[in-house]
C-alpha cells in the first residue's frame, strides 16, 4: 500500500520532499534511494551490514536524523540508503503509531 509521506532534514528543516512510500512489513527500518539522501542533504553517518532478499549481505550507508510525517503522526529516525522506492519498515511504523503532530 502506498502512501504520501513528508520527509525533512530535522538539521535543517528547509530540506524537505513529499512522496509516496510503500509499507513494508518484511522491512525493519525506513530505507530511502540516494536520490532522496541528496536532495534533503543528508550525511552519512555510518555503514550498515543489511541482508538483501536475496540472502546476500551488502554494505549501505545509514543517514539522519529525518523527520517522517504521515497525516498526523510524526517520528524522527534514520535511514538506511538503498532500493528504488522508500520503504517504511516496521520501527518506522511503531515511531509513527505512537506519536501525534502538534496542531
Amino acid at each position: 500500500m502506498n502512501n504520501k509521506i513528508l520527509l525533512r532534514n530535522a538539521c535543517a528543516p528547509h530540506l524537505s520532499i513529499e512522496l509516496e512510500a510503500v509499507k513494508d512489513p518484511n522491512e525493519m527500518h525506513l530505507c530511502i534511494p540516494e536520490a532522496v539522501r541528496v536532495r534533503l542533504g543528508l550525511e552519512v553517518t555510518s555503514q550498515r551490514e543489511v541482508r538483501g532478499r536475496d540472502g546476500s549481505l551488502k554494505s549501505v550507508s545509514y543517514v539522519g536524523p529525518i523527520e517522517l510525517r504521515l497525516t498526523n503522526h510524526v517520528c524522527f529516525i534514520g535511514a538506511l540508503v538503498t532500493g528504488e522506492e522508500v520503504l517504511i519498515g516496521s520501527i518506522p511504523m511503531q515511531g509513527l503509531i505512537t506519536t501525534l503532530a502538534p496542531n
